[in-house]
């Protein structure tokens, strides 16, 4: 039997739309979704809800649009993932743009890095976006560095174990995005944290998002997993044909050493996708202001870090407006 045959209850078909029992009750009391009656349960074909979605999403404002999604994701830790999804949110944001950053990673450096512990706060996370599925715009926290975020708390390591039970577990991210799309429409970017692992929070970034960002640092062992990385993006793609690898950065540069020279002159003829021309450099400025929970363009704007990140954000935005035409 294949999937489009499979029989959904009214739960499952609840669990699989994103809304209340009752609701998905009403949509096959009334018709709208086509249900067979087995004893005194209904069932539905997963085809006639895909179906639904599909009718649903076309007959919706047509412009309204979600914005540009970009995952960041690299499952090496340590490559600066956070650095980035931080501190390019803050200069995207001087540059005008409107952004929200989505904490991905059970870490929640994204978040904390910015002074936002939302466990102490308590405030609404991206676990409970995922798993009670709580609207994604309810969750979205303001912070002092002109972009907004939906922050994440260790528990949403938990969060990623019950994603494994769920029908269509790759899709629950997206499938809350368009929910929200309407309030998420006065974005211009949505940049999404992954965390340093291949598992389902990734997937569900990598099936929302248009583009991929890749940190790779300068060290003898970042090529160690860019293949599997890269299998990985190849096989969202049967659910996220859009997906795209946007850019790779290479971070923590230390240009006193021949290697870094080395380093930045030969891999982007070895991975052979396009790299940023902005080189993040290992700088100390950079953790002096993590220490202090603020983006470097917040900490000490005229820094040479700031710059590389501003120049970074300007490099992205024209890509995405090159991409547009």
């Amino acid at each position: 039997m294949g999937n489009e045959e499979y029989l959904l209850g009214v739960a499952a078909v609840a669990d699989y739309l994103g809304v209340h029992y009752n609701t998905a009750h009403k949509l096959i009391s009334n018709g709208v979704l086509p249900a067979t009656k087995i004893g005194a349960q209904w069932r539905v074909r997963v085809a006639d809800v895909d179906n639904y979605i599909q009718n649903s999403a076309a007959e919706e404002n047509l412009d309204v649009r979600l914005p540009e999604t970009i995952a960041i994701v690299n499952q090496k830790g340590g490559v600066g993932k956070s650095t980035l999804s931080i501190n390019l949110s803050e200069a995207l944001s001087k540059l005008g743009k409107k952004v929200l950053l989505l904490d991905m990673d059970p870490q929640s450096n994204s978040s904390t890095g910015i002074g936002i512990n939302a466990e102490s706060l308590a405030i609404a996370t991206i676990t409970e976006v995922l798993i009670d599925k709580l609207p994604i715009h309810e969750a979205i926290a303001e912070s002092k560095y002109g972009f907004d975020i939906v922050p994440a708390t260790i528990a949403l390591s938990e969060a990623e174990m019950d994603l494994i039970m769920r029908i269509s577990r790759e899709m629950v991210l997206v499938n809350s995005l368009r929910a929200s799309q309407e309030h998420l429409s006065k974005y211009d970017y949505i940049l999404i944290d992954c965390p340093p692992s291949l598992g389902l929070l990734t997937i569900n970034a990598l099936a929302a998002a248009n583009s991929c960002l890749i940190p790779i640092a300068v060290s003898k062992f970042s090529l160690e997993g860019v293949k599997l990385l890269l299998k990985t993006i190849s096989s969202v793609r049967q659910i996220n044909n859009d997906l795209t690898i946007k850019k790779f950065v290479i971070t923590l540069a230390d240009y006193r050493t021949n290697t870094t020279k080395d380093f930045i002159a030969t891999m982007p003829k070895v991975i052979q996708h396009p790299f940023a021309n902005t080189v993040i450099k290992k700088l100390n400025a950079v953790s002096e202001a993590q220490f202090e929970d603020k983006p470097i363009g917040a900490y000490d704007p005229t820094s040479e870090s700031a710059k590389q990140f501003f120049d970074l954000a300007k490099e992205i935005a024209a890509t995405s407006e090159a991409e547009a035409i």
